[in-house]
């Protein structure tokens, strides 16, 4: 059974249609994840560091010695 070179054509296209959705929704996703992070670990109206970055930064000096 021939496919013709419309049939393939739409295929392509539709293939890349998928992966370029695909592509979209892993950079909302990972640019989701960064808010998150950003909003866990500062506070919402200042922006400075909250007292989860300060418990990983303590952590982190008490590492290093």
């Amino acid at each position: 059974m021939s496919l013709g070179l419309r049939t393939y054509v739409a295929l392509v296209f539709a293939l890349l249609k998928s992966l370029q959705e695909m592509v979209v929704t892993i950079t909302h996703t990972k640019t989701e994840l960064g808010e998150m992070s950003n909003l866990a670990h500062r506070d919402y109206l200042t922006g400075i560091p909250n007292r989860i970055s300060l418990y990983a930064y303590i952590d982190a000096l008490g590492k290093r010695v």
